[in-house]
């Protein structure tokens, strides 16, 4: 089978959540078909260590990213007698000359502010897109009923494929955590949270839980790691009234050969995101042996799968609350450690690719 992936996603120097599921299908699949070949579009901007026997990398001109999506693609497609296209995201050529397969991970844009005019005019493209690919992936089944509820897509048209965790992330990370914590300037004594600041990562929830643990946990430090996606001003104005500064630290984008040693690190990992088409960072805290407190929304009740404390996102105090149960009982901490390690070895990318390849050769015919 000749399955053509849009790369773009793998961008020099970061890491997104959709370039982990391409970066894991890429290095799966000749694992799992050693027959496939893969034809690899990027852009100038792409990351160039990607290589394979059976894998070809084509650099296409962009632009424009509605040329690449409707013009260059279905030239380099038709080009290279591609069977089936694998979109890692909604973007694919309305003139394909073959089955293509999308993912939509969420529907996030829809439910974002500020965004009317770009939320109007994407609905109907979804929908035009949606009706000329064989099929559609996503992440979770709330994803799936999101996509149904507010796009009007037929549940018979999606496939439900869960992320997979990497062999990278797993308990025996906490023997780099002191080296990565001095890299980075950290303490050895901290909460942990993923994030990227938007608004509904509920960033500001967490900060007033953490406050009202500051003077009983002395030497407690709250670290928040992610590269901004937008303006921190209002966060760190907010840890500025609550008079933490000195205890709340923001690292920034954290490496991904240090991020499992600084989930392996951390006392509690905590993620009260208002909303997640999955929430990956939940199943990699629980691979690294660290308890896990998740919000009680969306998709992430279905992710922790009973091995997470799940707390309402808009009670600072109930996480306050929740974390302190998670610092001082020994058993709670215990059974959620347990139950996290075993919820994440059955997540693997080998699984997840496995299921991809079925649908992609489903919708070739092949």
């Amino acid at each position: 089978m000749r399955i053509g992936v849009d790369v773009r996603e793998l961008q020099r120097g970061t890491q997104t959540g959709i370039g982990r599921v391409v970066e894991n299908f890429i290095s799966e699949t000749p694992r799992i078909d050693p027959e496939a070949r893969l034809f690899l579009y990027a852009d100038k901007t792409t990351r160039s260590n990607l290589q394979g026997d059976r894998i070809k990398v084509r650099i296409l001109r962009q632009p424009a990213t509605l040329w690449f999506d409707q013009v260059a693609l279905p030239v380099a497609l038709a080009k290279d007698d591609v069977d089936v296209f694998f979109s890692p995201y909604y973007k694919a050529p309305l003139a394909a000359p073959c089955p293509s397969v999308i993912t939509l991970h969420d529907v996030l844009f829809l439910r974002l502010g500020g965004r009317r005019i770009k939320n109007a005019l994407f609905k109907p493209w979804a929908r035009i897109i949606a009706s000329r690919v064989a099929r559609i992936l996503t992440d979770s089944h709330h994803s799936r009923r999101d996509l149904e509820n507010t796009l009007g897509f037929h549940s018979s048209r999606i496939e439900v494929i869960p992320l997979g965790v990497s062999s990278s992330f797993s308990p025996a990370a906490r023997q780099s955590s002191r080296r990565v914590a001095q890299k980075l300037g950290l303490p050895q004594d901290y909460i942990l949270s993923v994030t990227n600041f938007r608004s509904h990562k509920n960033d500001g929830c967490l900060v007033r839980a953490f406050a009202d643990l500051a003077t009983s946990e002395p030497h407690l430090k709250l670290v928040l790691a992610g590269r901004p996606a937008v303006s921190t001003r209002e966060l760190t104005a907010l840890i500025d009234r609550l008079g933490i500064g000195r205890r709340v630290l923001l690292p920034g984008l954290v490496a991904d050969e240090d991020l499992p040693a600084l989930y392996a690190g951390a006392r509690i990992f905590a993620f009260p995101s208002l909303y997640e088409g999955f929430g990956l960072p939940v199943l990699e805290a629980m691979a690294c042996g660290v308890p896990v407190a998740c919000s009680s929304t969306t998709s992430l009740p279905e992710v922790a799968s009973g091995a997470a404390l799940l707390l309402d996102p808009s009670d600072p105090r109930a996480w306050a609350e929740g974390l302190r149960r998670l610092l001082t009982e020994e058993p709670l901490r215990e059974k959620l450690i347990g139950a996290g390690l075993i919820r994440a070895r059955n997540s693997s990318w080998r699984e997840s690719a496995t299921r991809i390849l079925s649908v992609l050769e489903e919708a070739s015919g092949k």
